[in-house]
């Protein structure tokens, strides 16, 4: 760990360290009581209040008692449930059960438990620590664990990302992740865990744990049939404050005032030591992209001093370099994320580590239903594109009349104003479509049968940005390319269409990034609110607010909201390949923003929601395909403006514009293929990495052998247990 004198101005921190184990985040004290936790559980409790829910009856027990239980290696049985049972009789059977497979043998958890502050709720709390539990399980789930660099056999390298002399690896410590684990450059490969590879293997970190913990409870117990059944009211994992600490002290990456720091390649791996390889994977993502704008953002600020009557020449000059520096972008990133993927050991994962969704029914894949369910949804998403269409019409048509007749009134509204209106009407329709289809399309997704958790993302993400490509873009698109052949742009042409436009995205990006950094501070202020009202009223109560009962408070992150942060960028990035030209300084508001935006939504991802699940991944998903495809779409724009938007063919016809510009288009569309051909998919570190894990991880693995052990948890067969809150 790094001094903690390496932190400067810790007195302007959001977040103070107490004594005696007491933390303040938000303006309140509370317990760190986060060690030694991995999982929580939120049962209610019975008071008087809520005495009459725990003596309903449950509709059918043996029904509900099924959708929990998976009856996996013969547990969950329901020989002992009684026909007729009270909620309080049907939960407490339900976790007496649960607790005899979480702290027997066949997991070998750690259990203890946690009363509110208010009694009215009873936290369950799951851990693996025990040794002989962690080895077993890592083998029978197959669990991927990293090689331990120190257990290399002399003469045999671990492989780095960077050529050291003599065709060596070069060794490089960035300094320190959490759980007081190195942070290097290292790169010592990854194998199938198994007993007899102890020794020889890294020990599992917080996160692996709790991966393996999930992986593990879902072989015998249905987490949201839990919920819905209202045995439990939460489940979530748990933060660890002294390794959050690490990251906001030691390495200032959740630190909401240090705005500026760069983002460099290696800061990544202490997101995906902490949170796990799918949030590690977004910030990788988001690192690149900011690196990345910084080109044309420098290249763009010039733009603005070049006088009208050139600045053509400078923008087609922008226009291909646009096209030209997204397909680098892409290329780039690709080839640092395989190496990520070889790093956090994810190769193969979407295909081999990912489970299979319990909501799955093998039986209904491609049947009529499901086929008939999915034609629904893409036809509501064709509804949503419509009105999108039907709202930009409308706003062309009152603008059309606001030129050709500026004096003249339209439903009460003078022409004049309808000109200025339109601009907020557009932001507007954008705000309301994306309120609207976004909670209601990942519901639809959620509710058809998709195979792993990969698939419904996959899913989501098709149909979310289906619909947001025509809301956000075609505006915008529809101003440039249909007005002005349509009612035209008034006496200055087709420039007075541009300007419309530069107007029009200037406030789009304002309210844009204003509603980003409110939704932001908002959701933070809710967690601040919601705790603040609670000690407020337990004022009288002797006992102490506790870290794990604020993170319950905490709004979860979910997949919908990785998505959302996933969509603001991706379609802030398209923006820029396709109307960077009409707006060049968006380029270097982006980079401006993105370095404030990041450390705000590290902070609140840190302490004002629930810590994400952990979950792996092999990169960004579908993202990837979208990307490509906005980059593409970014060459025919481009080349649009080019020939059409400035007055180098002014002289032309139309048919003769129209050749010249499917031949820029190809050309540009050559050079695209000869780039991503010529980058290739794997850098040459990478390459390196593999060749010598071919030779070097079998020469680790048979270098030390220990004899093979049966499985079996003994440690765990009589196990202390939690006394039933239901009892």
């Amino acid at each position: 760990m790094l001094p903690a004198a390496e932190h400067k101005d810790e007195g302007r921190s959001l977040l103070r360290g107490k004594p005696a184990g007491k933390i303040e985040i938000l303006g309140t004290e509370m317990v760190a009581n986060d060690r030694p936790w991995h999982f929580v559980f939120v049962l209610p409790v019975q008071t008087a209040e809520s005495s009459s829910r725990f003596a309903e009856e449950v509709p059918d027990p043996k029904a509900a008692w099924s959708r929990i239980f998976t009856g996996f290696e013969n547990t969950g049985k329901s020989d002992a449930l009684k026909s007729s049972m009270t909620r309080k009789e049907f939960n407490h059977a339900v976790f007496q059960e649960v607790v005899q497979i979480f702290a027997g043998p066949l997991c070998g958890f750690n259990l203890d438990e946690l009363v509110s502050i208010d009694e009215d709720e009873m936290f369950l709390l799951l851990s693996l620590q025990n040794d002989e539990a962690i080895g077993e399980l890592g083998e029978a789930e197959e669990f991927r664990a990293k090689l331990d660099a120190k257990k290399y056999p002399p003469g045999i390298e671990v492989a780095t990302d960077t050529l050291a002399g003599k065709g060596g690896f070069e060794f490089i410590r960035h300094g320190d992740l959490t759980e007081s684990h190195e942070h290097t450059n290292e790169y010592p490969g990854h194998v199938r865990y198994a007993l007899n590879k102890q020794s020889v293997v890294h020990g599992f970190t917080s996160v692996e744990l709790m991966r393996l913990m999930r992986r593990r409870m879902r072989k015998f117990i249905q987490l949201n049939g839990l919920t819905s059944e209202k045995v439990i009211r939460e489940c979530f994992f748990v933060h660890r404050w002294d390794d959050l600490e690490v990251l906001y002290k030691n390495r200032r990456w959740n630190d909401p005032w240090h705005f500026f720091q760069w983002p460099a390649e290696h800061m990544s791996d202490l997101v995906h030591h902490y949170f796990g390889p799918e949030i590690g994977f977004y910030f990788h993502w988001f690192n690149c992209w900011t690196r990345f704008v910084l080109q044309p953002a420098l290249i763009s600020i010039p733009l603005l001093f070049i006088p009208q009557e050139v600045r053509w020449k400078a923008e087609l000059g922008f226009a291909v370099f646009v096209a030209l520096w997204s397909t680098l972008f892409l290329c780039e990133y690709e080839k640092l994320k395989n190496l990520k993927i070889l790093k956090w050991g994810m190769h193969n994962y979407d295909e081999a580590g990912a489970e299979v969704r319990r909501q799955f029914n093998e039986a209904r894949r491609n049947s009529c239903g499901e086929w008939l369910r999915k034609a629904l949804h893409w036809s509501l998403c064709v509804l949503f594109m419509a009105e999108t269409l039907g709202v930009v019409a409308a706003i062309s048509i009152m603008r059309m009349k606001a030129i050709r007749d500026p004096d003249g009134v339209t439903s009460g509204i003078r022409h004049e104003d309808w000109e200025r209106y339109g601009k907020y009407l557009i932001a507007l329709n954008i705000k309301v479509v994306n309120f609207v289809w976004t909670p209601l399309t990942t519901t639809l997704t959620s509710m058809e049968n998709w195979r792993t958790r990969a698939d419904l993302k996959s899913a989501m993400v098709e149909k979310l940005f289906s619909v947001k490509f025509v809301v956000f873009y075609y505006p915008f698109l529809n101003t440039i390319m249909i007005k002005p052949y349509v009612s035209g742009c008034g006496d200055e042409g087709i420039a007075g269409c541009k300007e419309i436009l530069q107007t029009d995205l200037l406030f789009f990006f304002i309210i844009q990034f204003a509603s980003q950094v409110f939704s932001l501070i908002f959701e933070m202020a809710q967690a601040w609110w919601r705790v603040r009202r609670e000690k407020r009223r337990l004022s009288d109560s002797s006992k102490a607010y506790t870290y794990l009962e604020f993170q319950a408070k905490c709004d979860e992150f979910d997949d919908a909201a990785l998505i959302q942060q996933f969509e603001d960028q991706v379609l802030i990035f398209g923006f820029i390949v396709m109307f960077g030209v009409i707006f060049p300084v968006l380029c270097a508001v982006t980079l401006i923003f993105n370095l404030a935006y990041k450390r705000i939504f590290a902070y609140k991802l840190s302490y004002a929601l629930r810590r994400p699940d952990p979950a792996g991944a092999e990169g960004i998903g579908s993202w990837k395909g979208i990307l490509a495809m906005l980059s593409w779409i970014g060459v025919s724009f481009n080349a649009y403006l080019a020939v059409f938007c400035g007055p180098l063919f002014d002289d032309y016809s139309d048919s003769q514009r129209l050749i010249i510009f499917i031949a820029v288009e190809h050309v540009i569309f050559i050079l695209k293929v000869v780039v991503e051909h010529a980058a290739g998919g794997k850098s040459t570190e990478h390459v390196r990495i593999d060749a010598h894990h071919e030779f070097a991880i079998d020469k680790v693995q048979t270098h030390k052998e220990v004899a093979y052990k049966q499985v079996n948890i003994e440690s765990a067969a009589n196990a202390p247990v939690p006394a039933s809150p239901f009892k």
